[in-house]
């Protein structure tokens, strides 16, 4: 599976000398699609959005900061496949699951600046059912490279102090 994303984030951070700790939400919607093709049957899965809420903890030097992340991680799923019959099946559905990862972000004006993320998400194995009296077993990770820009509202230039 593979595509490209787009999305938004609010956050709080606190800095305690070198020290900062902050908690995030973000939203992204996504074009990520991938499928499998096997004797005949096609599996397909599309990924329309992801979400997550998150703590993070990272080290501030100069105007940079260095980070890891973790907490909890929702994906809006559409699952398809003609594995069962001549017609093809369709399920959506929500998933929960966690999540870690990490980034860098440098400061580069007083409100601004930029970083480049990434995260892993784990969303474990569901049972979905295309057709009475067949499961099937989906085992989804999903994986997200990230660069954004960011503006702090309020307050001090505490991000200019990295």
């Amino acid at each position: 599976m593979n595509g490209f994303l787009g999305g938004g984030q609010v956050g709080f951070n606190y800095q305690v000398g070198q020290f900062v700790f902050g908690v995030e939400g973000d939203f992204t919607g996504t074009g990520i699609k991938g499928g499998v093709n096997a004797l005949g049957a096609t599996f397909n899965n599309t990924v329309n959005w992801t979400s997550t809420v998150t703590g993070r903890a990272g080290l501030a030097f100069d105007r940079w900061l260095v980070y890891g992340k973790g907490g909890v991680a929702w994906a809006g799923d559409k699952f398809s496949t003609n594995r069962y019959s001549a017609f093809s099946s369709e399920i959506t559905d929500t998933r929960i699951g966690w999540t870690v990862g990490g980034g860098v972000e440098y400061a580069f004006a007083p409100q601004w600046s930029a970083k480049v993320e990434y995260n892993f998400m784990d969303f474990g194995t569901k049972s979905y059912s295309f057709a009475p009296g067949f499961s099937t077993d989906i085992d989804q990770k999903v994986q997200e490279v990230k660069v954004g820009v960011n503006y702090k509202f309020g307050g001090g230039p505490i991000i200019a102090r990295y």
